[in-house]
């Protein structure tokens, strides 16, 4: 018999605000802890407008000025 393969699960993240902002110049940080029920590795992409931007677990926005 064949088991379920359980999806992973975010066990925390930052920014907690769902609409964060951030001043030019400035720069706001983003991070995931997440684990797999299974032992399965996780993979990460953070992207920006389409463009991936970070494939590890943080990532840190810094805008610049337009």
């Amino acid at each position: 018999m064949f088991g379920w393969n359980h999806g992973p699960t975010i066990t925390s993240y930052s920014p907690t605000d769902t609409t964060p902002s951030v001043d030019e110049g400035g720069s706001l940080a983003f991070s995931v802890q997440a684990s797999d029920f299974d032992d399965d590795s996780l993979t990460y992409k953070w992207k920006l407008d389409g463009v991936t931007k970070s494939t590890s677990q943080n990532w840190t926005y810094n805008p610049g000025y337009s």
